[in-house]
C-alpha cells in the first residue's frame, strides 16, 4: 500500500506508532550531510522524534516534516519523510 500524508496531525499519528521500535534511518540534509543508522529505536515524544543508537542520537522537529511518502508494498516498508526547507529522512522497516 502507498499513500502520502500531508496534514500534520496525520503525520504525528503516523510517527507516534513507532514509538520503541527499530528502524533503519539514513538522513540528508541540503548542506551535504549524510547519516545513515541501522537498527535504530525510535522514540516519539510531544514535539520531536527521536532516532537513538549506541552514543547518536538524531532529533527531528514534527513541525518541520511538510510530508510523508509511505510505502508498505514491499517486506520492508519505505517511508520518506520531506523536512523543511530541503532535507529529508527515509525510515526503513519490516513490513508485518
Amino acid at each position: 500500500m502507498q499513500k502520502k500524508l500531508f496534514e500534520q496531525w496525520e503525520i504525528e499519528n503516523f510517527l507516534e506508532s513507532f514509538d520503541l521500535k527499530k528502524v533503519d534511518l539514513y538522513v540528508s540534509t541540503t548542506d551535504g550531510v549524510d547519516i545513515h543508522l541501522s537498527d535504530a529505536t525510535v522514540k516519539y515524544e510531544d514535539y520531536f522524534i527521536k532516532f537513538k543508537k549506541n552514543d547518536c542520537k538524531i532529533r527531528v522537529a514534527l513541525r518541520q516534516i511538510e510530508s510523508l511518502d509511505v510505502d508498505e508494498s514491499t517486506e520492508f516498508a519505505k517511508v520518506k519523510a520531506k523536512l523543511n526547507p530541503a532535507a529529508f529522512f527515509i525510515m526503513r522497516y519490516k513490513n508485518l
